[in-house]
């Protein structure tokens, strides 16, 4: 009797199907594999866009002065901020078949801004140790906390639009 020899097939790597890939999945695909490299670019990343950030809006001399000030320029901030993150990672850090849809930035801004918008008029944003670390809204100086609650409101009313919108497409779909 003869015995079976086993041979394992050799993988013809010719024989693989080559996909072109974007130079963002790629980009994306070594930062996955080298995870304490991309950690350390998300991290840099967040504090190069809160920091261009507050320097273009804090050093911004077609902001009037009395406006500068971070209580009223909070939501204005906090929407950019959530805006250039949400676009970095959508972009930068996922691949192209992950990537959230608009549909699910206009649904986080709208709940972010409506929660915060009602926090931060009623309540004020506290912090553990700090105490106020921002007011309530209403106990600022009365003349100028039109800018934060406009720029609530501009920022909800998009998002609300835009579901809208989407909204309004799907169902015009499902006609067709």
């Amino acid at each position: 009797m003869k015995q079976k020899k086993n041979t394992v097939k050799k993988v013809n790597h010719e024989n693989r199907i080559k996909s072109k890939r974007s130079w963002l999945d790629r980009l994306n695909l070594w930062l996955e594999k080298h995870s304490g490299i991309g950690m350390l670019l998300d991290f840099i990343m967040f504090l190069a866009m809160g920091a261009a950030l507050g320097v273009f809006l804090f050093d911004n001399h077609l902001i009037p002065r009395t406006y500068r000030d971070f209580n009223y320029l909070f939501p204005l901030f906090m929407n950019l901020y959530l805006l250039l993150n949400g676009l970095y990672f959508n972009v930068f850090r996922v691949q192209k078949e992950d990537r959230a849809s608009i549909e699910f930035f206009a649904t986080v801004f709208l709940y972010v801004n409506a929660i915060t918008s009602v926090v931060h008029i009623g309540f004020g944003i506290k912090g553990r140790r700090m105490g106020d670390y921002i007011p309530a809204l209403y106990t600022l100086n009365l003349k100028y906390i039109w800018f934060p609650i406009v720029t609530y409101a501009i920022f909800f009313i998009l998002a609300a639009l835009t579901l809208f919108i989407i909204k309004l497409r799907k169902k015009k779909r499902k006609q067709e």
